[in-house]
């Protein structure tokens, strides 16, 4: 690994592990409102049957799943899936940015492709979320089964039982949900990158006569980077939903287009069930995750020039 790749490398492993600490809560309702028992996890009260627009905003609002979990599991259950999460996301992160920051310099250097089109971000990042997907997929699925478990229940107790039940495949469901949730990774970083050219093209902000950014332009990523997964995730969103199917324990759904099939018969609610919360996760995560990815990668830059 040069010494370009490996700055990106960390850089995408501190900008990861800093935005899934501080979204961490939210990750959870989300995943619980994906599963198949979606908002049945509080349940209604006798007064709330007898107004049912009051009952639907009770049960979609994310303070009603943060007071049902911490009521009933502790506050301690807002965090399951932590430790998971970051094992895989540092590594996750570490290996997309070094993926993509790679593969981009490979397409830009091609004759065939004008340099930093969209075709060569698009390339990068469909290149980078499948080489993510493939080698962290068995930290994610076993991250989405402690957030849908009920109760106490350790990382290691929870790997024995996927293994025991399951088999080595069994950490791999999902995985296919997964490539197709690529098409949101592609779309999020030409806008992303779309966006960021605007910003550095139209008002200057953070460039100095060499090229290189200033601490000033972060900002600017941090808000290019949170509009451009909103658009993505929106666009893109089902895909979640059929992963947290594939991934649930003891479910009877097989297939990618089987469980999105079944969804679209369940109605378009069910294919966007937990929008909002990851939105609300996924957008300030992503800004974050982006804005360090830059502040990092700028510091090591400046401590390899000096």
């Amino acid at each position: 690994m040069d010494r370009e790749a490996l700055i990106h490398f960390v850089g995408g492993a501190v900008g990861g592990t800093a935005g899934t600490c501080i979204t961490c809560p939210l990750e959870v309702v989300k995943t619980r409102l994906q599963s198949s028992r979606g908002g049945d996890c509080v349940s209604p009260s006798t007064s709330s049957l007898k107004n049912p627009i009051s009952h639907f905003m009770k049960r979609n609002s994310v303070f009603t799943h943060v007071a049902h979990i911490v009521k009933k599991e502790g506050v301690g259950a807002l965090y399951k899936g932590l430790g998971p999460n970051l094992v895989g996301v540092a590594p996750s992160k570490a290996v997309y940015f070094y993926v993509y920051s790679t593969s981009k310099r490979f397409w830009n250097e091609n004759p065939s492709f004008l340099p930093d089109s969209a075709i060569v971000h698009m390339m990068s990042a469909g290149t980078a979320g499948f080489v993510s997907a493939s080698v962290i997929n068995p930290v994610w699925l076993v991250k989405t089964r402690l957030q849908l478990h009920e109760g106490p229940i350790t990382v290691g107790s929870c790997i024995r039982r996927i293994y025991q039940r399951e088999g080595m495949k069994g950490f791999y469901k999902g995985v296919t949900a997964s490539y197709m949730g690529i098409s949101e990774t592609m779309i999020q970083f030409v806008l992303y990158e779309y966006f960021r050219q605007i910003v550095d093209d139209r008002i200057g902000i953070g460039i100095t006569k060499n090229g290189d950014k200033k601490p000033s332009n972060f900002i600017s990523c941090m808000v290019s980077g949170g509009v451009a997964k909103f658009f993505a995730c929106v666009i893109a969103y089902p895909h979640e939903v059929v992963r947290t199917r594939l991934r649930e324990e003891n479910t009877n759904t097989k297939g990618f287009f089987s469980t999105l099939y079944k969804l679209y018969r369940e109605g378009y609610r069910s294919m966007y069930r937990g929008l909002g919360v990851q939105l609300m996760r996924t957008v300030p995560n992503t800004a974050i995750t982006l804005g360090t990815y830059e502040l990092v990668v700028y510091v090591l830059h400046q401590l390899k020039n000096d």
